[in-house]
């Protein structure tokens, strides 16, 4: 089923087992129990704009397909609130680095910048204590029985979403804002610049959990 979210750059490669993800179109927890749509539609939650004489300390600068890092900041976001002792760009900078500094076995950089190996996601979400594991799922039912199960907090979701421009759809990392058990759906968090808004997408489209 074609969703209806527009992305304004995303990227998905794939080589062999290994899955790049990527997504310029980014930049409350927990579970509720609220009726809500069933497919990806944009719920503006607020704006991330910085006031008259105030900084706003969330605010933070990007690059292309890399909707992996901005999970992550927002991740580390929801862990402690970003001042001015560490900014949301600071926290940027330091998990960029740290990505950029693995090297594989033999002393080639895991990541550049830009779209994200899934397992180089994984590694770095674990060394800033932000995940711990991915799950994939294979069909409805494991998907259905996870997300029933209350004990469950995923932390980010791997999705497929539409491209209007390429009208295409491209793979797609984001931030788990709530659970939606009623209604069967995820709230997950959108970046575009400096807005933030909230999108929804169904249970079933989910392909990745990371907790």
């Amino acid at each position: 089923m074609k969703q209806t979210l527009r992305v304004l750059s995303t990227g998905l490669i794939a080589l062999g087992a290994i899955t790049f993800v990527g997504c310029s179109q980014e930049d409350a927890f927990w579970f509720d129990d609220d009726l809500s749509i069933n497919s990806q539609v944009p719920l503006t939650r607020g704006e991330s704009e910085q006031t008259l004489g105030t900084i706003n300390y969330n605010l933070f600068s990007y690059g292309e397909n890399e909707c992996c890092l901005i999970a992550l900041v927002e991740m580390k976001g929801k862990k402690r609130e970003f001042d001015a002792t560490y900014s949301a760009q600071s926290c940027y900078n330091d998990i960029k680095e740290y990505a950029t500094s693995l090297m594989d076995e033999d002393g080639n950089p895991r990541y550049e910048g830009g779209a994200m190996d899934l397992e180089v996601f994984l590694e770095v979400g674990r060394n800033f204590n932000l995940i711990n594991e991915r799950k994939h799922f294979n069909n409805d039912e494991e998907k259905m029985e996870y997300f029933l199960d209350k004990k469950c907090k995923p932390q980010a979701i791997n999705i497929d979403v539409w491209n209007e421009e390429k009208k295409i759809m491209e793979s797609h990392v984001a931030r788990v804002e709530s659970v939606k058990r009623k209604s069967g759906t995820i709230e997950y968090s959108v970046r575009n610049g400096k807005k933030l808004t909230m999108a929804e997408i169904d249970i079933k489209e989910i392909k990745d959990v990371w907790m």
